[in-house]
């Protein structure tokens, strides 16, 4: 597949601050259009779009499939950041709802904004892999 030229440029220089832009327009896109990538709930339109265009949004969606199948955990992270627009302690508080990190044996909860912060990147890496693998 021949990603879209906004794509190409935004990804070139890997986990950049033009990829992360990127993202961030595909969240006001995902958020705009309120039915939710991949099935997930949207809730109500957001922000308008500033630049990114239906194909490469529509790219980007494909990417996150791969991570659906693969790391559904890190998918709700991208999506509650990028999506929804919370930052990593208002996901920390969902997360805790989940129970995601709880270690029943010592009865500590170890998931914390670090580890947000960490699978945030982790996503945000995964999506990039996923957008490089589909431009061969």
């Amino acid at each position: 597949m021949k990603l879209t030229r906004l794509i190409r440029e935004s990804i070139k220089d890997g986990r950049s601050e033009a990829y992360i832009a990127l993202l961030e327009d595909w969240g006001r896109w995902a958020s705009f259009h309120a039915g939710g990538p991949q099935g997930y709930a949207g809730g109500t339109p957001g922000e308008t779009p500033r630049f990114i265009d239906d194909e490469s949004a529509l790219q980007i969606e494909q990417a996150l499939a791969t991570l659906r199948r693969t790391f559904p955990r890190l998918l709700l992270v991208f999506l509650w950041h990028y999506k929804s627009g919370m930052d990593a302690d208002d996901i920390e508080a969902r997360v805790r709802g989940y129970k995601w990190g709880w270690d029943y044996e010592l009865n500590h909860y170890h998931c914390g904004y670090a580890a947000i912060e960490e699978m945030l990147k982790r996503a945000e890496l995964k999506v990039l892999d996923a957008l490089r693998e589909m431009g061969r």
